[in-house]
Protein backbone atom coordinates (compact mmCIF):
# COMPACT_ATOMS: atom_id res chain seq x y z
CA UNK A 1 0.00 0.00 0.00
CA UNK A 2 2.43 2.38 1.19
CA UNK A 3 4.29 1.98 -2.32
CA UNK A 4 0.76 2.26 -4.35
CA UNK A 5 0.90 6.14 -2.69
CA UNK A 6 4.27 6.56 -3.01
CA UNK A 7 4.06 5.98 -6.78
CA UNK A 8 0.63 8.43 -6.84
CA UNK A 9 2.51 10.96 -5.32
CA UNK A 10 5.85 11.12 -7.23
CA UNK A 11 2.86 10.98 -10.45
CA UNK A 12 1.32 14.18 -8.36
CA UNK A 13 4.80 15.47 -9.42
CA UNK A 14 3.59 15.70 -12.75
CA UNK A 15 2.66 19.31 -13.48
CA UNK A 16 -3.43 18.92 -17.12
CA UNK A 17 -3.66 18.47 -20.74
CA UNK A 18 -5.23 16.08 -23.16
CA UNK A 19 -5.22 14.44 -26.36
CA UNK A 20 -6.80 12.38 -28.04
CA UNK A 21 -6.95 8.32 -27.04
CA UNK A 22 -5.62 5.97 -29.40
CA UNK A 23 -6.78 2.58 -30.29
CA UNK A 24 -2.64 1.83 -29.97
CA UNK A 25 -1.56 2.64 -26.86
CA UNK A 26 1.82 1.52 -27.17
CA UNK A 27 4.26 4.45 -27.31
CA UNK A 28 5.59 7.82 -25.14
CA UNK A 29 2.94 9.28 -22.69
CA UNK A 30 3.65 12.43 -20.96
CA UNK A 31 2.50 13.50 -18.06
CA UNK A 32 1.36 17.35 -18.22
CA UNK A 33 -0.25 19.40 -15.79
CA UNK A 34 -1.37 23.39 -17.02
CA UNK A 35 1.32 23.06 -19.74
CA UNK A 36 3.99 21.34 -17.23
CA UNK A 37 5.71 18.08 -18.10
CA UNK A 38 7.37 16.54 -15.79
CA UNK A 39 7.73 13.12 -16.96
CA UNK A 40 6.83 10.09 -19.28
CA UNK A 41 4.90 6.67 -19.48
CA UNK A 42 6.82 4.21 -22.15
CA UNK A 43 3.96 1.69 -22.98
CA UNK A 44 6.17 -1.37 -24.58
CA UNK A 45 4.41 -3.53 -27.34
CA UNK A 46 5.42 -6.37 -25.21
CA UNK A 47 3.52 -5.43 -21.80
CA UNK A 48 6.09 -3.53 -20.12
CA UNK A 49 6.30 -0.29 -19.45
CA UNK A 50 9.22 2.51 -18.18
CA UNK A 51 7.66 5.51 -16.25
CA UNK A 52 10.02 8.91 -15.61
CA UNK A 53 8.93 11.47 -13.07
CA UNK A 54 11.67 14.70 -13.46
CA UNK A 55 10.53 17.60 -10.38
CA UNK A 56 13.60 19.92 -8.28
CA UNK A 57 16.43 18.23 -10.78
CA UNK A 58 15.44 14.99 -8.71
CA UNK A 59 14.41 11.83 -11.39
CA UNK A 60 12.46 8.81 -10.38
CA UNK A 61 12.10 5.76 -12.59
CA UNK A 62 9.79 3.02 -12.49
CA UNK A 63 9.62 -0.01 -14.30
CA UNK A 64 6.54 -2.59 -14.48
CA UNK A 65 3.73 -4.22 -16.52
CA UNK A 66 0.65 -3.15 -18.01
CA UNK A 67 -2.47 -4.79 -19.50
CA UNK A 68 -5.12 -3.37 -21.14
CA UNK A 69 -8.87 -4.13 -19.10
CA UNK A 70 -11.62 -2.20 -21.53
CA UNK A 71 -11.19 1.47 -21.28
CA UNK A 72 -8.81 0.81 -18.05
CA UNK A 73 -4.91 0.75 -18.15
CA UNK A 74 -3.36 -1.37 -15.18
CA UNK A 75 0.09 -0.56 -14.43
CA UNK A 76 1.89 -3.32 -11.98
CA UNK A 77 4.96 -2.37 -10.26
CA UNK A 78 5.96 -4.85 -7.66
CA UNK A 79 2.73 -6.50 -7.25
CA UNK A 80 0.95 -2.86 -6.44
CA UNK A 81 -1.57 -1.59 -9.70
CA UNK A 82 -1.96 1.79 -10.44
CA UNK A 83 -5.33 2.05 -12.78
CA UNK A 84 -4.99 4.78 -15.64
CA UNK A 85 -8.91 5.47 -17.29
CA UNK A 86 -10.19 6.65 -20.73
CA UNK A 87 -12.72 9.52 -20.70
CA UNK A 88 -12.59 9.31 -24.80
CA UNK A 89 -10.07 12.12 -25.45
CA UNK A 90 -7.31 11.23 -22.71
CA UNK A 91 -5.81 8.87 -20.13
CA UNK A 92 -6.83 10.19 -16.31
CA UNK A 93 -5.86 8.36 -12.91
CA UNK A 94 -8.75 6.38 -11.88
CA UNK A 95 -9.58 7.30 -8.22
CA UNK A 96 -9.87 3.13 -7.47
CA UNK A 97 -6.44 3.87 -6.75
CA UNK A 98 -6.64 6.26 -3.65
CA UNK A 99 -5.46 4.01 -0.57
CA UNK A 100 -8.27 3.57 2.17
CA UNK A 101 -5.50 4.95 4.61
CA UNK A 102 -4.45 8.27 2.32
CA UNK A 103 -5.84 11.03 4.47
CA UNK A 104 -3.14 10.25 6.49
CA UNK A 105 -1.02 12.16 4.21
CA UNK A 106 -2.70 15.27 4.94
CA UNK A 107 -3.45 15.34 0.74
CA UNK A 108 -6.53 15.05 -1.19
CA UNK A 109 -5.57 12.93 -3.82
CA UNK A 110 -9.35 13.05 -5.45
CA UNK A 111 -8.26 16.32 -6.31
CA UNK A 112 -5.12 16.24 -7.48
CA UNK A 113 -6.69 13.28 -9.89
CA UNK A 114 -8.69 15.78 -11.29
CA UNK A 115 -5.74 18.68 -12.18
CA UNK A 116 -4.22 15.48 -13.90
CA UNK A 117 -4.06 13.78 -17.03
CA UNK A 118 -1.53 11.68 -19.94
CA UNK A 119 -1.23 13.37 -23.21
CA UNK A 120 0.54 12.49 -26.35
CA UNK A 121 1.97 16.03 -26.44
CA UNK A 122 4.50 17.19 -24.21
CA UNK A 123 3.49 20.33 -22.16
CA UNK A 124 4.43 23.82 -23.00
CA UNK A 125 6.99 23.68 -20.81
CA UNK A 126 9.06 21.22 -18.70
CA UNK A 127 8.95 21.52 -14.71
CA UNK A 128 12.50 22.13 -14.74
CA UNK A 129 12.08 24.74 -17.24
CA UNK A 130 9.50 26.40 -15.15
CA UNK A 131 11.61 26.18 -11.94
CA UNK A 132 14.17 27.94 -13.37
CA UNK A 133 12.79 30.48 -14.57
CA UNK A 134 11.24 31.25 -10.84
CA UNK A 135 14.42 30.56 -9.59
CA UNK A 136 16.35 33.37 -11.81
CA UNK A 137 13.88 34.29 -14.28
CA UNK A 138 15.78 32.30 -17.29
CA UNK A 139 13.23 32.07 -20.43
CA UNK A 140 13.26 28.85 -22.42
CA UNK A 141 14.45 29.45 -25.79
CA UNK A 142 11.24 30.93 -27.81
CA UNK A 143 9.30 31.48 -24.75
CA UNK A 144 7.83 34.72 -24.30
CA UNK A 145 7.14 36.31 -21.14
CA UNK A 146 3.73 36.34 -21.57
CA UNK A 147 3.96 32.91 -22.64
CA UNK A 148 5.21 32.69 -18.78
CA UNK A 149 2.69 34.49 -17.48
CA UNK A 150 -0.09 32.61 -18.56
CA UNK A 151 1.58 28.96 -17.31
CA UNK A 152 2.41 30.86 -14.05
CA UNK A 153 -1.27 31.88 -14.01
CA UNK A 154 -2.50 28.14 -14.35
CA UNK A 155 0.22 26.80 -12.21
CA UNK A 156 -1.46 29.32 -9.59
CA UNK A 157 -5.08 28.47 -10.03
CA UNK A 158 -3.94 24.77 -9.72
CA UNK A 159 -2.11 25.35 -6.83
CA UNK A 160 -4.78 26.80 -5.06
CA UNK A 161 -7.64 24.36 -5.77
CA UNK A 162 -5.27 21.67 -4.40
CA UNK A 163 -4.98 23.42 -1.51
CA UNK A 164 -8.42 23.84 -1.29
CA UNK A 165 -7.48 21.08 -2.87
CA UNK A 166 -21.60 44.63 -27.55
CA UNK A 167 -19.87 45.95 -30.71
CA UNK A 168 -19.11 42.73 -31.09
CA UNK A 169 -18.00 40.82 -34.41
CA UNK A 170 -20.01 37.82 -34.74
CA UNK A 171 -17.51 35.05 -35.22
CA UNK A 172 -18.04 32.92 -38.45
CA UNK A 173 -19.62 30.11 -36.55
CA UNK A 174 -21.09 30.80 -33.19
CA UNK A 175 -20.44 28.65 -30.74
CA UNK A 176 -23.17 27.42 -28.63
CA UNK A 177 -22.82 27.12 -24.93
CA UNK A 178 -23.70 23.36 -23.25
CA UNK A 179 -23.10 24.04 -19.67
CA UNK A 180 -22.45 20.83 -18.11
CA UNK A 181 -25.36 19.22 -15.81
CA UNK A 182 -24.87 19.90 -12.29
CA UNK A 183 -25.01 17.12 -9.59
CA UNK A 184 -27.92 17.16 -6.86
CA UNK A 185 -24.53 16.06 -4.48
CA UNK A 186 -22.56 19.06 -5.40
CA UNK A 187 -23.12 22.91 -3.84
CA UNK A 188 -24.36 24.88 -7.26
CA UNK A 189 -23.00 27.95 -7.90
CA UNK A 190 -25.13 30.43 -9.85
CA UNK A 191 -24.18 31.95 -13.17
CA UNK A 192 -25.06 35.35 -13.13
CA UNK A 193 -23.68 36.36 -16.18
CA UNK A 194 -21.00 34.88 -18.77
CA UNK A 195 -19.40 35.31 -22.26
CA UNK A 196 -17.32 32.80 -24.80
CA UNK A 197 -15.60 33.53 -27.34
CA UNK A 198 -12.05 32.39 -29.60
CA UNK A 199 -9.89 34.74 -29.97
CA UNK A 200 -6.20 35.35 -31.41
CA UNK A 201 -3.15 34.07 -29.13
CA UNK A 202 0.31 33.95 -28.62
CA UNK A 203 1.13 30.31 -30.30
CA UNK A 204 -2.59 29.94 -32.36
CA UNK A 205 -5.98 30.75 -30.75
CA UNK A 206 -7.43 30.42 -27.64
CA UNK A 207 -10.60 30.13 -26.36
CA UNK A 208 -12.27 32.02 -23.31
CA UNK A 209 -15.03 31.77 -20.89
CA UNK A 210 -15.90 34.09 -18.72
CA UNK A 211 -18.23 34.24 -16.43
CA UNK A 212 -19.49 36.59 -13.29
CA UNK A 213 -20.64 33.74 -10.46
CA UNK A 214 -23.02 33.49 -7.42
CA UNK A 215 -22.80 31.54 -4.14
CA UNK A 216 -27.11 30.90 -4.34
CA UNK A 217 -27.01 28.52 -1.49
CA UNK A 218 -27.25 29.02 2.49
CA UNK A 219 -23.86 28.10 3.09
CA UNK A 220 -20.35 29.40 2.56
CA UNK A 221 -18.38 27.32 -0.41
CA UNK A 222 -15.15 27.05 -2.08
CA UNK A 223 -14.51 27.21 -5.20
CA UNK A 224 -12.46 24.12 -6.32
CA UNK A 225 -11.94 24.33 -9.84
CA UNK A 226 -13.09 24.47 -13.51
CA UNK A 227 -12.99 22.57 -16.87
CA UNK A 228 -14.04 23.86 -20.41
CA UNK A 229 -14.04 21.12 -23.27
CA UNK A 230 -13.74 22.50 -26.74
CA UNK A 231 -15.69 20.63 -29.68
CA UNK A 232 -15.70 21.15 -33.38
CA UNK A 233 -18.62 20.66 -35.96
CA UNK A 234 -18.53 17.14 -35.66
CA UNK A 235 -18.36 16.51 -31.95
CA UNK A 236 -14.92 15.46 -31.69
CA UNK A 237 -12.51 17.74 -29.41
CA UNK A 238 -11.01 20.67 -30.05
CA UNK A 239 -9.28 21.52 -27.28
CA UNK A 240 -9.65 21.12 -23.22
CA UNK A 241 -8.65 23.03 -19.60
CA UNK A 242 -8.93 21.61 -16.33
CA UNK A 243 -8.12 24.50 -13.88
CA UNK A 244 -9.36 27.98 -13.59
CA UNK A 245 -7.07 30.09 -15.30
CA UNK A 246 -7.82 33.45 -13.19
CA UNK A 247 -10.59 33.98 -10.66
CA UNK A 248 -11.60 36.40 -7.77
CA UNK A 249 -12.17 35.03 -4.24
CA UNK A 250 -12.76 31.49 -3.90
CA UNK A 251 -14.38 31.55 -0.85
CA UNK A 252 -18.47 32.69 -0.98
CA UNK A 253 -20.57 34.05 1.91
CA UNK A 254 -24.28 33.01 0.81
CA UNK A 255 -24.88 35.62 -1.79
CA UNK A 256 -21.50 36.59 -2.20
CA UNK A 257 -20.04 37.34 -5.91
CA UNK A 258 -16.93 36.10 -7.69
CA UNK A 259 -15.31 36.70 -11.03
CA UNK A 260 -14.04 33.41 -13.17
CA UNK A 261 -11.81 32.86 -16.45
CA UNK A 262 -11.38 29.32 -17.93
CA UNK A 263 -9.20 29.05 -21.10
CA UNK A 264 -8.52 26.47 -23.59
CA UNK A 265 -5.69 26.61 -26.13
CA UNK A 266 -7.67 25.42 -29.31
CA UNK A 267 -6.38 22.09 -31.44
CA UNK A 268 -4.44 23.25 -34.65
CA UNK A 269 -6.60 22.59 -37.51
CA UNK A 270 -9.84 22.95 -35.17
CA UNK A 271 -13.04 25.27 -35.07
CA UNK A 272 -15.13 25.61 -32.72
CA UNK A 273 -18.47 25.06 -33.05
CA UNK A 274 -19.54 24.40 -29.22
CA UNK A 275 -18.07 24.29 -25.77
CA UNK A 276 -18.90 22.70 -22.21
CA UNK A 277 -17.68 24.40 -19.19
CA UNK A 278 -18.08 22.63 -15.27
CA UNK A 279 -17.39 25.14 -11.98
CA UNK A 280 -16.57 22.52 -8.59
CA UNK A 281 -17.28 23.89 -5.39
CA UNK A 282 -17.31 22.61 -1.96
CA UNK A 283 -18.83 23.62 1.82
CA UNK A 284 -16.02 24.63 3.62
CA UNK A 285 -14.39 22.41 6.63
CA UNK A 286 -12.88 23.37 9.83
CA UNK A 287 -9.07 24.35 8.74
CA UNK A 288 -10.74 26.73 5.53
CA UNK A 289 -9.35 29.95 6.27
CA UNK A 290 -12.35 31.84 4.39
CA UNK A 291 -11.35 35.55 3.64
CA UNK A 292 -12.95 38.73 4.42
CA UNK A 293 -14.47 41.18 1.49
CA UNK A 294 -12.83 44.59 0.94
CA UNK A 295 -13.88 47.99 -0.29
CA UNK A 296 -13.21 48.18 -4.02
CA UNK A 297 -13.86 50.74 -6.84
CA UNK A 298 -11.88 50.53 -10.21
CA UNK A 299 -11.73 52.29 -13.47
CA UNK A 300 -9.75 51.47 -17.57
CA UNK A 301 -7.15 53.33 -19.16
CA UNK A 302 -7.03 51.77 -22.46
CA UNK A 303 -5.85 53.78 -25.25
CA UNK A 304 -5.16 50.38 -27.29
CA UNK A 305 -1.85 50.85 -28.85
CA UNK A 306 0.30 51.76 -25.48
CA UNK A 307 -1.31 52.10 -22.14
CA UNK A 308 -3.73 49.58 -21.37
CA UNK A 309 -4.57 49.13 -17.56
CA UNK A 310 -7.44 48.57 -14.97
CA UNK A 311 -6.58 50.71 -11.94
CA UNK A 312 -8.39 49.16 -8.24
CA UNK A 313 -9.12 52.14 -5.76
CA UNK A 314 -8.72 49.56 -2.93
CA UNK A 315 -10.08 51.40 0.79
CA UNK A 316 -9.16 50.28 3.98
CA UNK A 317 -11.59 51.58 6.11
CA UNK A 318 -10.86 49.65 9.27
CA UNK A 319 -8.49 50.83 12.32
CA UNK A 320 -6.66 47.79 11.95
CA UNK A 321 -3.68 47.92 8.59
CA UNK A 322 -4.37 44.90 6.34
CA UNK A 323 -2.13 42.29 4.83
CA UNK A 324 -2.33 39.51 1.81
CA UNK A 325 -4.93 42.01 -0.20
CA UNK A 326 -6.07 40.71 -3.10
CA UNK A 327 -8.59 42.18 -6.44
CA UNK A 328 -10.09 40.84 -9.23
CA UNK A 329 -11.27 43.89 -12.25
CA UNK A 330 -13.87 41.89 -14.57
CA UNK A 331 -13.48 43.62 -17.81
CA UNK A 332 -16.39 44.49 -20.12
CA UNK A 333 -17.55 46.08 -23.71
CA UNK A 334 -19.32 49.07 -24.13
CA UNK A 335 -22.37 46.66 -24.67
CA UNK A 336 -21.70 44.99 -21.44
CA UNK A 337 -20.66 41.70 -22.67
CA UNK A 338 -17.94 39.84 -20.27
CA UNK A 339 -14.46 40.02 -21.44
CA UNK A 340 -12.04 39.31 -19.30
CA UNK A 341 -10.28 38.82 -15.91
CA UNK A 342 -7.06 40.47 -14.20
CA UNK A 343 -6.02 40.21 -11.03
CA UNK A 344 -3.47 41.90 -8.85
CA UNK A 345 -2.42 41.75 -5.09
CA UNK A 346 -0.38 44.00 -2.92
CA UNK A 347 2.00 41.25 -2.54
CA UNK A 348 3.91 42.10 0.88
CA UNK A 349 3.11 45.39 1.39
CA UNK A 350 0.44 46.31 3.96
CA UNK A 351 -2.07 48.79 3.69
CA UNK A 352 -2.59 51.62 6.61
CA UNK A 353 -5.70 52.23 8.37
CA UNK A 354 -7.89 54.18 7.45
CA UNK A 355 -5.78 54.79 3.95
CA UNK A 356 -6.60 54.32 0.21
CA UNK A 357 -3.97 52.40 -2.36
CA UNK A 358 -4.44 52.66 -6.37
CA UNK A 359 -3.82 49.10 -7.96
CA UNK A 360 -2.51 49.32 -11.63
CA UNK A 361 -3.37 45.63 -13.46
CA UNK A 362 -2.19 45.29 -16.72
CA UNK A 363 -4.89 44.15 -19.70
CA UNK A 364 -3.35 41.24 -21.62
CA UNK A 365 -2.56 42.27 -25.34
CA UNK A 366 -4.41 39.03 -26.24
CA UNK A 367 -7.78 41.23 -25.23
CA UNK A 368 -6.37 44.52 -27.24
CA UNK A 369 -5.59 42.23 -29.92
CA UNK A 370 -8.83 40.87 -30.37
CA UNK A 371 -11.04 44.13 -29.28
CA UNK A 372 -8.77 45.98 -32.02
CA UNK A 373 -9.79 43.04 -34.62
CA UNK A 374 -13.29 43.68 -34.02
CA UNK A 375 -14.02 46.92 -33.44
CA UNK A 376 -14.27 46.30 -29.44
CA UNK A 377 -14.27 49.12 -26.82
CA UNK A 378 -13.58 48.52 -23.86
CA UNK A 379 -16.37 50.23 -21.98
CA UNK A 380 -16.83 49.11 -18.03
CA UNK A 381 -15.36 47.31 -15.41
CA UNK A 382 -16.48 45.95 -11.83
CA UNK A 383 -13.99 45.21 -9.13
CA UNK A 384 -14.09 42.88 -6.06
CA UNK A 385 -11.12 42.79 -2.97
CA UNK A 386 -10.51 40.86 -0.56
CA UNK A 387 -8.26 40.06 2.66
CA UNK A 388 -6.54 36.31 1.80
CA UNK A 389 -6.62 34.87 5.56
CA UNK A 390 -2.57 33.63 6.10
Amino acid sequence: MKKTLALILALCMALAAVSAFAEDVTGTWYLVMFGLSAGTIDLNADGTFAMAVSAGGDEQKYEGEWTAEGEKLALTVDGETLYLVSDGSSLNFSTDNIPADASESGLDLGALFSLISISREPGKLTLDEFTAYMNDRTLPEGVSEEDMAAVFAGYLSAMASMAGSGDTAEPAAEPTAEPAAETEEEPALTVLEENFYVRESYSGQEAIWVGKVQNGTEKTLYLNTGALTLTDADSAEAGQANYLYSAGSRYLDPGEITFVTLIADVAEGKTVAAHTYTLESREIVSWDTPDTALEVSAELDVDYEYSNYAFATITNSSDTPQKGIRVALLLKDANGNLLDVVTGDLGRNILGANSTFILCSYISNNLIKYCTANEITLGAVEAIGWIEAR
